[in-house]
């Protein structure tokens, strides 16, 4: 059951997320600086872009599974662990899917996803998690690995500038988006097209930049480097996430767990 898209004779599936209600089961990022002040930190000149250390090879296929919000979650981690000092791994977003479907291949909701990160974790992907979703495919094993990696500390984002403030502090997190036809084409700016739908598509993003005096927001996709920019492209909040907000909140880690302690790791300074 995932919504299909057909872009010149290449198919693309998204997660069809429900949408019966805006829920949170986190609490709400707490903004402090001002637009003026979140654009410096984004225009710093030591600021190093997340897309140049995070490259075609960071990029997930979820192939023809609706798994969006798994691999968005998996990869949202991926980076926050490497971010907190750990050594890069590919998780599996496989398995968190597994975990949020109800053993079905139907999609799932962005809180369902972001919750598993923080109370259950993201084990290291192996070839035997392929094109797997139900959780009687994944192994003790998986779930002992998974607990060694996941998020700290997640927080609901619920306005453009919460979600700029905490990307441009270095956090990462996962919203909602329509995807359509429109969505697989960019603009001279490296935006994705868009559409008007309450969301049906969950993507990972990892910083924010300016273009023309507007913040876009650099989302990492799932459908391998073959999408966009090598597997990314921009968003912007009127755009692309201002309807889909009206019916998901959306997140970002803003710490990450290195080891099983409840100790908060110092994160790795990204500057030249």
């Amino acid at each position: 059951m995932s919504d299909i898209i057909d872009h010149n004779g290449n198919l693309y599936y998204t997660g069809m997320i429900p949408a019966p209600a805006k829920l949170s089961f986190a609490p709400r990022f707490s903004p402090v600086a001002s637009k003026a002040e979140i654009v410096d930190l984004i225009q710093a000149p030591t600021r190093i872009k997340k897309r140049d250390v995070f490259g075609a090879s960071w990029i997930k296929n979820q192939e023809s599974l609706g798994s969006c919000n798994g691999q968005a979650a998996a990869g949202a981690l991926q980076r926050a662990l490497w971010l907190a000092g750990r050594e890069k791994e590919t998780l599996s977003g496989e398995f968190l899917y597994s975990q949020m479907n109800g053993g079905h291949d139907r999609g799932s909701m962005l809180d369902d996803g972001m919750k598993l990160i923080r109370d259950v974790g993201a084990p290291p992907y192996k070839d035997r998690h392929r094109m797997k979703y139900k959780s009687s495919d994944f192994t003790p094993e998986d779930f002992r690995d998974a607990e060694q990696r996941r998020a700290f500390e997640v927080l609901g984002v619920d306005t453009e500038l919460e979600l700029a403030e905490g990307l441009a502090k270095g956090a990462v997190g996962v919203v909602a988006v329509h995807a359509n036809n429109n969505f697989m084409k960019l603009d001279k700016n490296g935006i994705a097209g868009h559409s008007n739908g309450a969301g049906n598509h969950a993507v990972g993003v990892d910083d924010v930049k300016i273009v023309n005096g507007e913040l876009c927001f650099d989302f990492f996709n799932s459908w391998s480097t073959n999408y966009g920019d090598q597997g990314r492209a921009y968003l912007t909040w009127d755009k692309h996430l201002k309807k889909t907000n009206q019916y998901h909140y959306f997140y970002l880690i803003t710490a990450a767990r290195t080891t099983t302690t409840d100790e908060i790791p110092e994160p790795k300074e990204l500057s030249h």
